[in-house]
């Protein structure tokens, strides 16, 4: 298990990484979210679309609900590194759900669309 200052710049393939070592008797669903995490190397995955952030939008809300889904079902993780984990992901949750929030706000704000 890595430390916490290590998980806050793992990417998402090493979280997933980390959720496997960390919990071994995982619901299907999980395993699921895990092998979509797998194939994320996040941050250079979404940065490589810097010139084009929109293109973002679309890896950021997959990261999301993989992550939503793995803390569903994270009561079944009973490692002692699974409430360290746990924050990691609700923290991530929380950062891309606001980076998608800050790029689609001035396409969806109702005073833009009356322009």
């Amino acid at each position: 298990m890595i430390d916490r200052d290590d998980l806050t710049f793992a990417t998402c393939y090493q979280l997933a990484g980390e959720i496997r070592e960390e919990w071994e008797d995982r619901p299907e669903d999980v395993d699921k979210a895990l092998v979509i995490l797998s194939m994320i190397n996040e941050p250079e995955d979404i940065y490589d679309t810097f010139h084009e952030p929109l293109k973002q939008i679309p890896m950021l809300m997959v990261i999301c609900e993989a992550l939503k889904c793995i803390l569903i079902n994270s009561d079944g993780c009973k490692s002692p590194g699974a409430d360290m984990l746990k924050k990691e992901i609700v923290t991530r949750i929380k950062d891309y759900e606001r980076r998608v929030k800050s790029l689609t706000d001035p396409v969806f704000d109702p005073v833009y669309v009356r322009l």
